[in-house]
């Protein structure tokens, strides 16, 4: 490679690094350098914060294995592999229709947040920000939500760790679903739920049947997470549009930005929700891509997170790779977990 990355054959096929320029190499290449698996063995012994993880996209590969079939759970797995060397933005969500062949009963919802309180412990997370939209699968939506705190209360009795969640909507969202969402998550705020994200597939939707619902959030305190610049083909009008329509106090991802948008999130210091292993696979080619690690480096608020700990990979793996783009150490990155946790909704 002509990246200054030096070859050291060994078993575990294992480069070692010597004045090697992290931003310049691809995923594939970073995870098989010396020091990103050394900080890797590390990070996977400390504790840990994630603010961006959604429960239909963070379940146990054995999870996901148990509640399948064999050729169902071949093709999820395939389709996993391909990420890594990437591929487009809108067919990543093929991934989604595949798990929610496994999520198709609210038994099973429970199931699969308790399943994800377990991932979370064995990785040392201790404090999670869990997204979900709600469905009706053998119920309404509060039977569904019902269901998630369940599996949620029982994983935080079984480990040491406290998740909290975040209901989720989409841009093409209905103004009926969104406001009965809202009235949810009003309802259950002081039990789990802590606020609201707009998200799914960025470039579907305009988001008029949720604005008004989100009104009525604000109205009541809710904190709001904005899912934004993930595709390329979003326009600079909407993206605009949304930062001032919905005012959040989070944004995710923030990879393709108008310049508009981006100036908007930095003077309202906006906290950035970095995912960059999922940015890596389905938005951008090189680190060198992803706005926020300039705006980490210059002191703007930023918190790096998993997105879909099943298709992108734990958050220790997430931390190891931030590590080996922003030259921290261990204990740097300690620190950045605790600050992690001051920008999570009350």
């Amino acid at each position: 490679m002509s990246t200054g990355v030096q070859s050291a054959a060994s078993r575990e096929n294992v480069v070692v690094v010597s004045e090697v320029n992290f931003a310049e190499l691809s995923l594939l290449e970073i995870e098989k350098t010396s020091k990103y698996l050394e900080l890797l063995a590390r990070l996977k012994k400390s504790f840990k914060t994630d603010l961006h993880a959604h429960l239909g996209g963070a379940l146990s590969k054995e999870f996901i294995k148990k509640h399948s079939t064999a050729q169902e759970y071949a093709e999820l797995i395939g389709f996993i592999d391909k990420l890594k060397s990437g591929i487009d933005y809108s067919d990543a969500f093929k991934a989604f229709s595949m798990i929610g062949r496994v999520l198709n009963s609210n038994q099973r919802i429970e199931e699969a947040a308790f399943d994800f309180c377990q991932n979370q412990h064995n990785d040392n997370v201790t404090f999670t920000e869990l997204r979900t939209g709600l469905k009706r699968l053998d119920g309404g939506f509060e039977d569904y939500l019902k269901a998630v705190i369940a599996g949620l209360e029982r994983g935080m009795e079984a480990y040491p760790i406290r998740v909290t969640l975040v209901l989720s909507l989409r841009r093409e969202t209905s103004f009926e679903d969104a406001d009965e969402t809202i009235a949810l998550a009003i309802k259950y705020r002081g039990q789990i739920v802590k606020g609201i994200d707009v998200s799914g597939e960025s470039i579907k939707g305009d988001g008029k049947g949720i604005f008004e619902a989100l009104r009525q959030a604000r109205s009541k305190g809710l904190p709001i997470t904005l899912h934004i610049g993930e595709s390329k083909d979003e326009s600079p009008e909407q993206q605009l549009k949304e930062l001032k329509e919905i005012q959040p106090s989070r944004v995710g991802h923030a990879v393709h930005l108008c310049p508009e948008a981006q100036e908007w999130i930095e003077n309202n210091q906006i906290v950035v929700e970095a995912c960059l292993r999922s940015a890596l696979s389905v938005m951008i080619k090189k680190p060198t891509e992803h706005p926020a690690l300039a705006l980490f480096k210059k002191g703007h608020p930023v918190v790096f997170c998993t997105d879909d700990s099943t298709l992108f990979g734990s958050h220790s793996e997430e931390l190891a790779l931030d590590a080996c783009l922003c030259d921290l150490t261990i204990e740097q990155v300690t620190e950045m977990q605790k600050a992690a946790l001051t920008y999570a909704f009350n």
